[in-house]
């Protein structure tokens, strides 16, 4: 007995049909959300970006911003989570309302969206500190040779980033289904389940991009629809997952 999954062009072609009449919670949703994001980088960035103009730049502020980073990266892991769950509600045609986006804050989620995304942020801090130290301290834009190294750093980074990141993109999904799972057996459970759909996942995630180029031309608008559409997309790559049809 063999599996069948779902295409790209199945998952894609259903979400845009789940999708009806589901925009306006989504974008409600992501911008009250953004505008923690902003008052957040606010609080973080703004000390750091005024010492930073100073004759003299404190040597530990190279941290300041490092820590800064990440924890804007968790922060960001728990819309994550939110836009997740708001995604199943929207499967499972069950009520969903904008405020399903901060579902990461309360009580009983917390602690495992905290560690999931604090194991997330810090893969990709690790990843990507060589390519960030050369930006920081290395690269001049007159001098070709070190804005070469930082590329090939960078390029190096996510060749790194990418097979650790994406067998993680289940893991919220799996929090909703299993809450009573730790957050570590949950992106060892994440794992285990993505073992030979990694490519799968990648190549869905890479069909989007297209459609990620438009949106940055608009300015960024477009891109309250496109993210609704891909974490729907997602979801459904989730739920197939799980649950494959069988055939000979």
């Amino acid at each position: 007995m063999k599996n069948h999954y779902a295409t790209r062009v199945q998952l894609k072609d259903r979400a845009k049909d789940l999708l009806n009449g589901s925009y306006g919670v989504y974008i409600l949703g992501m911008f009250l959300f953004g505008l923690l994001l902003i008052a957040l980088s606010l609080f973080t960035y703004l000390p750091i970006t005024i010492l930073s103009l100073e004759p003299e730049v404190p040597a530990w502020l190279t941290i300041a911003g490092t820590t800064a980073d990440l924890i804007l990266s968790v922060f960001t892991g728990f819309l994550q989570f939110g836009l997740a769950s708001l995604s199943l509600k929207i499967v499972a045609r069950q009520f969903r309302s904008f405020s399903d986006v901060f579902d990461g804050f309360a009580g009983a989620n917390f602690r495992s969206v905290l560690w999931i995304s604090l194991v997330r942020a810090a893969a990709g801090l690790i990843c990507f500190l060589p390519a960030n130290y050369c930006m920081n301290h290395l690269v001049q834009p007159e001098d070709l040779k070190t804005v070469l190294v930082y590329l090939i750093l960078l390029l190096a980074g996510y060749l790194v980033y990418i097979p650790i990141i994406l067998p993680l993109d289940v893991a919220y999904f799996l929090m909703l289904d299993f809450p009573d799972l730790s957050g570590w057996d949950l992106l060892a459970k994440s794992y285990s389940i993505m073992k030979g759909h990694t490519k799968r996942l990648f190549l869905l995630e890479c069909s989007f991009i297209p459609l990620q180029i438009l949106c940055t031309a608009s300015l960024g608008i477009g891109f309250l629809w496109i993210t609704p559409y891909m974490h729907m997309t997602i979801a459904l790559f989730y739920l197939d997952l799980m649950s494959p049809s069988s055939g000979n």
